[in-house]
């Protein structure tokens, strides 16, 4: 795997990461369903791009009662990334459901690269809440050849620089597959 992705395992205390998951798990917290996770109209129709969501930051703004909950990983990103945090474009959880194919969507990069500059760097953030078969791959600049992949471990982050291409699979063995994406802008 590329030496720019990294991986930290028990990220979080237990308690904290057993808060986080039994809150997006309970009856209170909810979920908007996406149809098009790839944003591609052509695969509006395609099961497999279907994914809950909850969005909790947008452009620089708290938009979630739930966001304050994730602090603790913002904070995270900070201590494993160097430089200063100026500016958060996005965080949300994404919960993909098993459909028994373990297809997943087009390999992309994270959006507002826009706001990278000679001094600002983009950093996407991938925190697993849960076990799951639904691995991360990561591609060449091709877009098709996978370059290796990341196996999702509750209470482990990935930290890589928004540019590489990835993508994420569907569960097969697991029901679902909870993630919470990060993006991040650093001053470097």
């Amino acid at each position: 795997m590329d030496s720019e992705i990294k991986s930290f395992e028990n990220v979080l205390s237990d308690e904290q990461h057993q808060i986080i998951l039994r809150s997006v798990q309970s009856e209170l917290f909810y979920w908007n369903l996406i149809r098009d996770i790839a944003n591609n109209d052509n695969l509006v129709d395609d099961i497999t791009q279907y994914a809950f969501r909850h969005k909790l930051w947008w452009e620089n703004q708290r938009v979630s009662e739930w966001a304050n909950l994730f602090d603790p990983l913002i904070s995270a990103c900070t201590d494993f990334i160097d430089g200063e945090l100026v500016y958060i474009p996005k965080v949300f959880l994404n919960m993909n459901m098993n459909y028994g194919l373990q297809n997943g969507n087009l390999a992309h990069c994270d959006g507002f690269m826009n706001l990278e500059k000679d001094d600002l760097k983009r950093y996407t953030a991938i925190y697993y809440l849960n076990d799951s078969d639904g691995d991360t791959l990561f591609y060449l600049d091709d877009g098709k050849t996978i370059a290796g992949g990341y196996t999702p471990k509750a209470n482990a982050m990935l930290v890589f620089p928004s540019g590489i291409l990835h993508s994420r699979q569907l569960p097969m063995l697991h029901n679902t597959r909870l993630v919470l994406n990060i993006n991040l802008l650093f001053k470097v």
